[in-house]
């Protein structure tokens, strides 16, 4: 699951001095009361609404179709935690956070992830991810029985690829190579930066069926669908064979690590002996590090929906040894993504 690193996200509890102890527990125990007001406001698309200017809560709600004192009471809230202005006429208007709000995430965090941390106490006990219980099925089966949330899926994680994966692999030299396998890779916003920025390259998409269907329009605005290739299929059964470098770009944290163990040996497979392996994913930085707070939540949620987790070094070592890799961390200090690579060790 996507998380970015940001300066304010980081704070501990110990950080916040100023508080008296009785408003910031008020506050630590309330937190899902402006997580489901946030994923309101995104589920009504309140921010596109300011797009002309200011508007009282009565013009929103009829463009929106909401009940308009409720709506004003949701976005006083909003406005009280700086998400919204409010002036003294009752006109609601933008800020920097309603623009940078990230409404796909909020939607599936609102309402597939809001409902499974519900079931913590119990995963707590048994070391069991929430997600299948709470729902019935795993995730990724619950993906493909509802269109609706595998699509706010799909959006988010070509957004988080757009925004975060050409600046962490920025100075690696992906020239080097002839053919490139994104394994997972969507619906290409991925590899079609790399290949855009690498005109010698030539790459694969790979991803089940029903993802990378929807690849052929971002590969063409691109300009690189002469140089990419589409293959659909299971990256836990069989990956196609050939390619000079495979990337996995924030995947493997959705899987936990024999499945992890799994594909990272499918790679070791299909490349032969002389291939590169990247992983592009976060690293769990150790304590005190100003990012350990995020990290550390959203190594929770990755065990609560998928029984995966954010991984040490030393753990992704592993994980690379087992699977007949090198290891090496290419990113100095890395805060947010890390770029890590393997190279197949002798049989």
């Amino acid at each position: 699951m996507t998380d970015g690193i940001r300066s304010n996200a980081t704070e501990t509890i110990a950080d916040a001095p100023a508080l008296p102890p009785w408003l910031l527990i008020h506050q630590l125990v309330t937190g899902y009361q402006l997580s489901q007001a946030l994923y309101v406001a995104a589920k009504l698309d309140l921010h596109a609404m300011f797009a002309a200017g200011p508007k009282s809560s009565d013009e929103v709600a009829a463009l929106v179709g909401a009940h308009p004192r409720t709506l004003y009471r949701l976005m006083r809230a909003l406005a009280s935690a700086g998400i919204f202005t409010e002036d003294e006429g009752g006109r609601f208007g933008s800020t920097a956070l309603s623009s940078e709000l990230w409404r796909v995430k909020l939607l599936f965090v609102g309402e597939e992830s809001y409902r499974t941390w519900g079931d913590l106490y119990t995963s707590v006990l048994t070391g069991e991810p929430a997600f299948a219980r709470v729902f019935g099925i795993p995730f990724f089966e619950y993906l493909n029985q509802n269109p609706e949330t595998a699509t706010v899926w799909d959006e988010w994680n070509a957004r988080t690829a757009d925004e975060r994966l050409p600046a962490a692999v920025a100075d690696y030299d992906f020239a080097r190579f002839g053919t490139l396998v994104d394994v997972g890779g969507g619906q290409g916003t991925f590899v079609s930066s790399l290949l855009r920025a690498n005109p010698t390259l030539r790459g694969i998409l790979f991803d089940l069926p029903d993802v990378v269907k929807a690849a052929p329009p971002v590969l063409k605005a691109a300009g690189v669908k002469g140089r990419c290739r589409i293959v659909g299929g299971d990256f836990l059964q069989e990956l196609p064979s050939g390619g000079d470098v495979y990337v996995l770009s924030r995947v493997l944290l959705n899987w936990d690590d024999a499945q992890a163990t799994r594909i990272l040996g499918n790679c070791r497979r299909a490349m032969g002996p002389h291939g590169t392996l990247i992983v592009v994913d976060a690293i769990m930085p150790p304590p005190g590090h100003p990012a350990r707070r995020v990290r550390a939540f959203n190594d929770v949620n990755l065990m609560m929906m998928f029984g995966s987790a954010n991984r040490t070094e030393a753990e992704w070592r592993s994980l690379f040894l087992a699977a007949g890799f090198g290891f090496a961390v290419l990113t100095p200090n890395p805060t947010d993504l890390a770029v890590m690579e393997g190279i197949p060790t002798s049989a």
